[in-house]
């Protein structure tokens, strides 16, 4: 019996889950394929946001950080699995239980042909212990796995917190087109307001006729119609950014600042392919969650061999309290069990299965979120040049649409030209401008989006506990 003790115990811990293996995934080049040539420069400074240097972006980000509704309910997911997995922790060691009790009871001594009566107090104490020796390897594995879990959840929670910063970010710099756009409105009405001044001078000179006098109307009407459309686009998305930030509504972020000129490019940030393994918490969470699974195996399968748990139990009973505490006669057992499934063994061959199947489904899961990574970076690089593109063509578009409207201009102060001509040189060069506006910050989306694609450049603060 003893040698049999002994053999038990070197079993162990032996755990009986498969190694873990990382799936392979299809083969990365050695650089992007989209990667345009471009000088790619590396970005280690803290909050890189903070190249666009605006100070209220600043704030909008460390107000997001500690207020954002989302954040708060990922750091929560944190505790909860950090909380589960130290309850599967607890269960490798001993548990003991403590606990005491007091009785009191009368006979009366009547029955006997005596008077009155006698009582008897009685006091008990006593201590139960419980271990269950982890023979498979059960109880680690389980505990592997509800670790696995927890550093699943912290790499979901700095996904958020990345995502969150992104998208506080993009929305700011919407915040501005939209500014952008309201400023350029203005100008229309207010350029298209003197055209009807120079018309209606013209036309009480004899030199026009009434024509022109309703197209200049119609102009600035239809001017001012798209201001209320452009201002209302401007607070509904100061709106969406301030919940983003966590803060009630108001539609003042920015109230009094000048957000007309959108912040420059950032840099483009340095990544290769292999690199997204390690940088991007999506795909450390997907193989977390991997990991997780394989140990739920080895726990599953060692369901199906014996468990061994020991028991004792120690305590006393005494008339006395102070005797209970000192002298009292004690009581103790000390009891081995084993057991295993015998008729019910179908139903953890099954859970084995479904632990293997999960095994697969997590392996799917993790060769999709690396290679929707690689897309990412892949698209976005090639969106990157593409904008350069649209950009440099958009600029051309609004220089030849300024020498257009001048040129109209002057021929229909000359009498050389109508005032159809000059109206419609003068929607086109708004047309272009308003399109500028939406490149340039389509522009700078796209390099923040790459910065998140690419897991880099973060805040080195991010794996504090701390929301």
């Amino acid at each position: 019996m003893r040698y049999l003790f002994v053999a038990l115990l070197l079993i162990g811990g032996c755990s009986l889950a498969p190694d873990y293996q990382r799936p392979d995934v299809t083969d990365a080049p050695q650089q992007w394929v989209e990667d345009p040539g471009m000088t790619i420069l590396p970005i280690v400074e803290y909050g890189w946001w903070r190249q666009f240097g605006n100070a209220e972006l600043d704030s909008l980000v460390e107000t997001a950080l500690r207020r954002s509704p989302a954040l708060g309910m990922a750091v929560a997911s944190v505790n909860q699995s950090r909380a589960a997995a130290g309850g599967a922790s607890s269960a490798r060691w001993p548990s003991v239980n403590i606990g005491g009790s007091s009785s009191r009871s009368r006979m009366t001594l009547s029955q006997f042909g005596m008077p009155g009566s006698i009582y008897n107090t009685l006091y008990s104490a006593s201590a139960t212990t419980g271990y269950e020796l982890d023979l498979w390897g059960r109880l680690s594995d389980s505990n592997k796995a509800a670790w696995a879990q927890v550093a699943a959840s912290e790499n979901d929670l700095l996904t958020v917190r990345r995502t969150l910063i992104a998208d506080v970010v993009r929305t700011w710099l919407e915040v501005r087109q939209f500014d952008g756009a309201v400023g350029l409105s203005k100008k229309t009405v207010t350029s298209q307001k003197q055209n009807l001044e120079m018309v209606t001078d013209r036309y009480n000179s004899g030199v026009v006729t009434a024509l022109d006098v309703h197209l200049a109307r119609q102009a600035v009407s239809s001017s001012e119609a798209v201001l209320v459309v452009r201002r209302s686009d401007l607070s509904r998305t100061k709106r969406r950014l301030e919940i983003l930030c966590g803060l009630y509504p108001t539609g003042k972020v920015g109230q009094g600042a000048e957000l007309v000129k959108l912040p420059e490019l950032m840099k483009m940030p340095a990544g290769l392919p292999s690199e997204l393994l390690e940088k991007r918490p999506d795909i450390a969470a997907a193989e977390s969650r991997l990991v997780a699974a394989y140990a739920q195996v080895g726990s599953a399968r060692a369901g199906l061999f014996p468990r061994l748990s020991l028991t004792g139990e120690a305590g006393g009973r005494s008339g006395i309290l102070s005797e209970l505490l000192d002298d009292a006669p004690s009581i103790w057992t000390l009891a081995a069990n084993i057991s295993m499934p015998l008729l019910n063994r179908g139903q953890q061959m099954s859970q084995v299965k479904s632990a293997h199947a999960q095994v697969e489904q997590a392996e799917a899961n993790y060769v999709q979120t690396v290679l929707r990574a690689f897309g990412e970076v892949e698209n976005l690089l090639a969106s990157d040049e593409f904008l350069q593109q649209q950009r440099r063509f958009v600029k051309e578009s609004v220089k030849s649409a300024e020498n257009a409207l001048e040129l109209s201009r002057d021929r229909y102060q000359r009498g050389l030209g109508t005032l159809m001509l000059v109206l419609e040189s003068e929607r086109r060069l708004w047309q272009s401008k308003t399109e500028l506006l939406g490149v340039e910050r389509a522009c700078r989306t796209n390099r923040v989006n790459l910065l998140l694609a690419l897991g880099g450049s973060w805040d080195i603060r991010e794996n504090s506990d701390e929301k």
